[in-house]
C-alpha cells in the first residue's frame, strides 16, 4: 500500500517504544511512550482523515456515475424514438408506393 495504515504503524511505533524500555532510563523511556502515545495520536487523526477525504471522493464518483447513467439511459430512449418514427415513415412511404401501383 502507498500509505501504511496508521494502526499498524502505530504498533511499530508502540513496539519500538517497549524495547527502548529494556534499554533505556526510566525519563528517557517514558519520554519514547510519550512520543510513541503522540505518534499514534497524529496517525489516528491522519487515518481518519484520508477516510473521509477517500468516502467524500467514493460518493462524489458515484453521483457523476448515476448521472452519466441517467444521460446514457435518456440518450437510447431518444434513439428508440428515433428509430421508431423512422420506421413508421418507411411504413407510410411503402404503403404510398402501393396505392400508386
Amino acid at each position: 500500500a502507498l500509505f501504511p495504515h496508521p494502526s499498524s504503524s502505530a504498533a511499530a511505533a508502540s513496539a519500538s517504544a517497549a524495547s527502548l524500555n529494556r534499554v533505556l532510563s526510566p525519563n528517557t523511556a517514558a519520554e519514547a511512550r510519550a512520543r510513541a502515545a503522540a505518534l499514534k495520536g497524529r496517525l489516528s487523526t491522519w487515518g481518519s482523515m484520508l477516510s473521509s477525504r477517500a468516502s467524500a471522493a467514493a460518493a462524489e464518483a458515484s453521483t457523476r456515475a448515476s448521472v452519466l447513467s441517467e444521460r446514457a439511459a435518456a440518450e437510447a430512449r431518444k434513439a428508440m424514438a428515433e428509430r421508431a418514427e423512422a420506421r413508421r415513415v418507411e411504413e407510410r412511404l411503402a404503403e404510398q408506393m402501393r396505392e400508386r401501383e
